[in-house]
């Protein structure tokens, strides 16, 4: 029988000043008592099974201005992150069911019917939900740049994809607080399928808990999966293909996909790790929350300011020794 998710604690230990974030899954194995750790009681039928999922010291989490945003608050803009969501998406599908209209922006990005029209629509419905928070869109600008709440949304990470006829793309949606990750959600309209989660409550997809395993070792063979955007993005903004090419050689298992897809990928474990370069802010506002969640290891490694385009982000995510591995590898 699969574990079955019974709840999760956070437990502080005060020796290391550090809070441990356990996930208690239990089992049926025929009446054995086994307690698995010394705190944990066992019970008749029952054995449990612990999982730590995120580790945080208890002074950042005492530092963190999350904390300042109630479980219950943090569902309730969870639930409205994932109607929004799930409205944008019934705008894209017909938007395609009519016929997109492509046009290209100045950077030669392309653009679509489906972008705009659900930006629009989820602009509508935050300012009539939240009207004090501000939003940050791909397509729109920013509104409201002061809130301490700031909606995030990439209405269709992936247009050139969608454009061609490639089912990659996806809609980003994040809330952020006193600029902290609180609210993330990736949704695929294409695969009918939805990674979200909220700061303390767990990352999920298409209802299912999301953990991350992470590696027994610490070196690592060739074999892990590691994703990445092409090489065009190394050199974006200056000529670093040489990050692409040694990222490639020294894990050449290597997959390329240029639009959100990567991180649900990552966030569920279907790659081992991915490298983000060059990047807007909404083009990655809900992975860092999906990612930590889960379990997994968010580095952010370069901001930096281009002229003419605003802040651009590289990040390395995924399980953490591999995070870690290649974090050292590209010397970042």
């Amino acid at each position: 029988m699969n574990s079955v998710w019974a709840r999760e604690d956070w437990v502080w230990k005060a020796e290391n000043d550090t809070f441990y974030r356990i996930l208690w899954t239990h089992k049926f194995i025929n009446a054995q008592l086994a307690p698995c750790l010394s705190v944990v009681n066992s019970y008749p039928i029952f054995k449990y099974h612990v999982s730590l999922i995120n580790v945080r010291s208890h002074s950042n989490m005492i530092e963190d201005k999350r904390e300042e945003i109630s479980l219950k608050e943090r569902q309730f803009y969870l639930d409205k992150a994932l109607a929004f969501a799930k409205e944008c998406r019934l705008v894209i599908n017909s938007a395609i069911s009519i016929g997109l209209k492509v046009t290209s922006k100045p950077d030669k990005s392309l653009v679509t019917t489906a972008d705009i029209e659900a930006e629009k629509l989820f602009r509508k419905k935050a300012a009539e939900t939240f009207p004090d928070f501000g939003v940050i869109g791909e397509e729109m600008g920013a509104s409201n740049p002061a809130a301490d709440f700031q909606w995030i949304i990439d209405p269709i990470d992936g247009s050139s994809e969608l454009a061609n006829g490639m089912p990659l793309y996806g809609t980003i949606i994040a809330l952020h607080y006193k600029g902290q990750p609180l609210i993330g959600v990736i949704d695929h309209p294409a695969f009918n399928s939805c990674c979200y989660g909220a700061y303390g409550l767990g990352t999920f997809c298409d209802g299912k808990r999301v953990i991350l395993n992470d590696f027994e070792t610490e070196t690592f063979d060739g074999t892990e999966r590691v994703a990445t955007a092409t090489r065009s993005n190394f050199m974006r903004y200056g000529d670093e293909a040489q990050i692409f090419d040694t990222l490639v050689q020294a894990h050449p298992n290597i997959r390329i996909y240029l639009c959100c897809y990567i991180h649900t990928c990552a966030i569920t474990g279907a790659v081992d790790a991915a490298v983000e370069w060059n990047v807007r802010i909404w083009d990655i506002a809900a992975t860092q929350l999906l990612i930590e969640e889960a379990g997994g290891k968010y580095q952010s490694v370069r901001q930096t300011e281009q002229p003419g385009v605003g802040t651009v982000y590289c990040a390395v995510f995924g399980k953490p020794k591999l995070v870690s591995e290649i974090v050292e590898l590209l010397k970042l």
